[in-house]
């Protein structure tokens, strides 16, 4: 059976572009070769002459379109459920989730940041580091308050968080987590 395609519009930044989407495939993707349009009326009317390629009728579209949505929430719906796969009461702990292993990574590259930041020559690029520092360590107290992970998650999480922002607090910049 071959793959149902369907094209749609969809805003991209400040312009509009048009998406394939495929049907029981995740999320439409743009198709960056026919380029941006400057309204979404215009990247809409590509798409339905397009769609006229095909031979499909405004019903047909919309269900492939519906389709290729669908099946992203079901996909992101169940990472989300599946954010913290570690301990789960056994003894043996799991891995850790794709989503946890990047926010621990974001806290370490962060700590890094405010060192190189401490000891850089330049202001503007000390600044730059501890303002990118910052930001993960909003970003990781987001994720814990998203997520709810476990106690071992959440251990692991801590201690990172506990140290960066001790770093920032070592280059006198303020995290909001102050007193």
């Amino acid at each position: 059976m071959r793959e149902k395609l369907a094209f749609t519009a969809s805003f991209w930044g400040d312009s509009a572009v048009v998406c394939r989407a495929s049907e029981d495939r995740p999320a439409p993707v743009v198709n960056q070769e026919f380029g941006r349009f400057e309204t979404w009326t215009q990247a809409s009317a590509f798409a339905a002459g397009l769609n006229d390629g095909f031979d499909l009728d405004c019903a047909e579209v919309r269900d492939i379109v519906t389709s290729a949505y669908l099946r992203r929430s079901t996909l992101l719906n169940s990472i989300e459920a599946g954010s913290c796969t570690c301990a789960g009461g056994t003894l043996r702990p799991k891995p850790l989730s794709p989503r946890m292993q990047f926010v621990l990574a974001e806290l370490a590259l962060a700590i890094t940041f405010c060192r190189i930041g401490a000891t850089s020559q330049r202001s503007t690029q000390a600044a730059r580091l501890r303002r990118n520092a910052r930001k993960a360590l909003f970003d990781a107290l987001h994720f814990v308050l998203q997520s709810n992970p476990c106690s071992f998650c959440m251990e692991k999480l801590s201690g990172q968080i506990s140290i960066l922002h001790s770093a920032l607090q070592d280059t006198c910049i303020p995290t909001g987590l102050d007193g």
